[in-house]
């Protein structure tokens, strides 16, 4: 693994990563996102990371503008402060990964997972989270204007002071979520799920 390692640094410093072939540009890629000790240093804006599987990995204010990583696996990853404009998130894993403040406007997170995910303070206006998981996810202060949310997962998720002001919510289940102080101005609910929310 050391020399594997070795060698993809070698051929960065040579190459530049950009230069790499796609697989072996992805393979240094998936090096550099596991050996980060701070996720600064981490620009991958643009690029293709479908399917990686980087638990617990440090992303902390890492630069994924419009990177690829659908199917990818992020649990119990280190994204806060992370930049994930309009990153394609389709499909992938974030369960109990931290994106505190994190910035998600315009990001396609349709049929993603972040069950038990912290995503409190976080930017996602214009986000699509169509059918994704966020069961017992923590919004708290974040915002989702004109977010899409239909028939996406929301039980049990603290919304409190959230802003989703336009979002469209048809077909969501909020069975029990706190939505104290949240702004709703807008926000399309027809059909939601409603039992037992809190704040409405």
């Amino acid at each position: 693994m050391k020399k594997r390692l070795l060698l993809t640094v070698l051929m960065i410093i040579v190459l530049g990563l950009s230069s790499l072939p796609a697989e072996a540009y992805k393979q240094a890629c998936v090096d550099r996102l596991r050996y980060l000790k701070d996720g600064v240093e981490g620009d991958f804006s643009d690029a293709d990371l479908t399917g990686i599987v980087v638990e617990r990995a440090n992303l902390i204010n890492a630069n994924l503008r419009g990177t690829s990583l659908v199917n990818a696996n992020l649990r119990r990853a280190d994204l806060r402060d992370a930049n994930l404009t309009g990153a394609e998130l389709v499909g992938a894993n974030f369960t109990k990964a931290s994106l505190y403040r994190a910035i998600l406007i315009d990001a396609n997170l349709t049929n993603a997972i972040l069950e038990n995910a912290v995503i409190s303070k976080a930017n996602l206006d214009g986000a699509i989270l169509n059918k994704a998981n966020l069961l017992k996810t923590d919004l708290r202060g974040a915002s989702l204007k004109r977010a899409q949310l239909q028939g996406t997962n929301l039980r049990i998720a603290q919304l409190q002071g959230a802003d989703l002001q336009d979002a469209d919510m048809r077909g969501a289940d909020l069975s029990y979520s706190d939505l104290t102080n949240a702004k709703l101005e807008g926000a399309n609910l027809e059909g939601a799920i409603l039992t037992g929310v809190k704040g409405l």
